[in-house]
């Protein structure tokens, strides 16, 4: 039985809910091409950035069917590719990322809070708060907290070190 060998690019899409990334196999090597937007404007532009040969390949999610309907008429295929019950994207024994042992607090030292407390209190048009907390990944309870906190005067209390206070030098040479 004779094997066809396909010859073109293929492109593989995992499909989040506001972007999808995008990679590329061309001439057997793979390369990442970054992400697009997962809108129909964005999918439609990168539609039609791709070849008539290409063959796409969608991971199966809720919004992969309509990413499928746009991609469809610019490509020579597109496939919805699914994990049967109990099947694994990785080889056994390879960590899941999305996961950990267990989970560990961030935790945020003073200079930090002061700084994000300076960069917040410095804005001024409509939006750029909620820019700086999804920046630093932040919530605005944060921001609640640590202000109380600057306000109360703990902050200048969390910069100063723990434990004892170091050896004076010149104590040790008298005795």
């Amino acid at each position: 039985m004779a094997l066809a060998r396909w010859v073109g690019r293929a492109i593989g899409l995992d499909v989040h809910r506001d972007f999808c990334v995008e990679a590329i196999c061309d001439d057997g090597k793979v390369r990442s091409a970054g992400g697009v937007p997962s809108t129909p404007d964005g999918l439609r532009t990168l539609a039609e950035s791709l070849l008539p040969s290409d063959r796409v390949a969608l991971e199966v999610t809720g919004s992969c069917w309509e990413v499928a309907r746009i991609l469809e008429p610019y490509v020579g295929g597109v496939a919805e590719l699914g994990l049967g019950a109990g099947e694994r994207a990785v080889p056994a024994g390879v960590p899941d990322p999305e996961l950990v042992a267990q989970a560990k607090r961030r935790s945020f030292t003073a200079k930090y809070k002061a700084r994000i407390l300076a960069e917040a209190d410095a804005c001024t048009r409509p939006g750029e708060v909620g820019e700086l907390l999804r920046r630093e990944g932040l919530y605005t309870s944060h921001l609640t907290y640590w202000r109380k906190q600057r306000k109360d005067g703990a902050l200048k209390e969390l910069g100063k070190p723990r434990g004892r206070k170091p050896v004076d030098r010149r104590d040790q040479a008298r005795s």
